[in-house]
């Protein structure tokens, strides 16, 4: 059953990382001409995104990961504590799964609408309202850079 799991949790994290993890994609069509400021912050924003995405991720593995090895020691090696106690936190691991997993699948299909409306590659407001979704997705507060002029572009 973990290894099912980890290959859709894998197909997920590959799906979404072909796009937010290569620079060719991740970044807005016209990031070259946005200000410094606003060149900044994307940088920032998906650095910050991408961290998340691998947290997300390695969270979900461990749970995984937890239940194979726990339940693999009851029943290989007739040792059942750590099944027991995996057993007494169930409920906590399935709501922290059940997140990830329901987090990462809401991400992708917002990046499967997006880039069929507008592309693999966004233009940077649209680039920016996705970034802000994922954001909300994984709750994550990204005003740590400035958000001024979302759409500006260095002057000519």
């Amino acid at each position: 059953l973990a290894g099912f799991c980890a290959n859709i949790v894998a197909g997920f994290v590959a799906d979404i990382d072909t796009w937010i993890g290569n620079d060719n994609t991740a970044l807005p069509t016209d990031f070259r001409i946005l200000s410094y400021d606003n060149r900044q912050e994307v940088q920032y924003k998906l650095r910050i995104i991408r961290n998340r995405l691998r947290e997300n991720h390695d969270d979900i593995l461990n749970i995984l990961k937890t239940y194979e090895n726990s339940y693999s020691d009851f029943i290989k090696r007739g040792q059942p504590e750590k099944f027991k106690n995996f057993l007494g936190l169930a409920d906590q691991y399935y709501i922290d799964l059940a997140a990830s997993i329901s987090s990462n699948t809401h991400a992708i299909n917002l990046l499967y609408d997006q880039t069929k409306r507008w592309g693999k590659q966004l233009k940077s407001p649209q680039y920016f309202e996705l970034i802000d979704c994922f954001a909300s997705i994984y709750s994550l507060d990204l005003s740590g850079e400035s958000q001024q002029g979302k759409t500006g572009t260095a002057a000519a």
